[in-house]
């Protein structure tokens, strides 16, 4: 749909509002990039930082601008409802998924499985507690299980 508006005088953009899109870089360099990135061709991106900006210059082959702009603040609830202890270290996980999940994504790290990142966060947590901090933990969904 976003070539029909394009030929109706539109101008599309794309822009992210996460910097949690990019395989993780390896020894070996970059491997297979999930989600198809590669296939991307929108002519116009909004970026947070160089990282980003050099993410969809190396992915696509296509003619695109990108422009940096810095975070793009996206919120579905209230700054106000916000309560952050002093002395807090903020935690930003990749969130693991189930392994039918991780197997269709046909990623080839396994950080996002259960055993990889739950140890991590207990990790962290307990390095944290022990130097008299709180750890606030933004999660990117709730899970509800079944």
């Amino acid at each position: 749909w976003t070539y029909e508006a394009e030929k109706l005088g539109s101008r599309v953009i794309f822009y992210f509002y996460s910097s949690n899109i990019e395989s993780f870089k390896t020894i070996e360099g970059y491997g297979i990039q999930a989600n198809s990135w590669q296939i991307v061709s929108w002519p116009n991106y909004l970026v947070w930082d160089e990282y980003q900006k050099k993410f969809i210059e190396r992915i696509s082959s296509f003619k695109k601008e990108v422009t940096l702009v810095g975070p793009i603040w996206f919120t579905g609830i209230s700054k106000e409802n916000i309560i952050i202890p002093e002395n807090s270290i903020a935690v930003f996980d990749v969130q693991p998924v189930r392994e039918l999940i991780f197997q269709s994504l046909g990623i080839q790290i396994e950080y996002y499985i259960p055993k990889v990142t739950n140890p991590f966060l207990l990790d962290v947590s307990e390095v944290i507690s022990k130097n008299g901090s709180s750890m606030i933990l933004k999660r990117k969904r709730n899970i509800v299980s079944n």
